[in-house]
């Protein structure tokens, strides 16, 4: 029991810090005004918003590309599987993609300049591309188990 409530615990917190920032951007009362305004929470400009974005991307490769080379490191190396570790680097790098399609494609959709391609061409691109590297796979491995 003490172990479940000591694991809530940075858990809560976190709930409570951005539950906080939430109810100090949403008030409108002077104090809380000026105690955002002390703690540097404003209203981003377009610039300030850009550096934001670059910087949770770059981010978001150094984090996605660690948790690569660690589990290729450990599986080739130490010779230890963690499915996990690629599963969620898997999700991480198969939500990127489709997110930058979808988003690509609803920001495209009605421009006369910019023709995007089809979603559906890109998707079934996708899945020939899977269905030949997990062809491609299968073949290695039933080839080194037979061999």
């Amino acid at each position: 029991m003490r172990m479940i409530i000591a694991c809530s615990i940075p858990l809560l917190m976190l709930v409570l810090i951005f539950a906080g920032t939430v109810w100090m951007q949403k008030s409108k009362s002077p104090k809380v005004k000026r105690m955002t305004t002390r703690l540097g929470m404003v209203k981003m400009d377009e610039m300030e918003k850009e550096i934001q974005q670059k910087s949770i991307q770059i981010a978001y490769n150094v984090v996605l590309y660690a948790l690569l080379g660690y589990t290729f490191y450990s599986q080739f190396v130490k010779h230890e599987m963690h499915p996990v570790t690629l599963l969620i680097a898997v999700a991480g790098i198969l939500t990127q993609g489709f997110a930058t399609l979808i988003l690509r494609y609803r920001s495209t959709k009605g421009d006369e300049d910019y023709q995007p391609y089809p979603i559906w061409k890109t998707l079934l691109w996708i899945a020939c591309i899977t269905v030949g590297l997990t062809a491609v796979g299968s073949f290695i491995v039933f080839t080194v188990i037979a061999w």
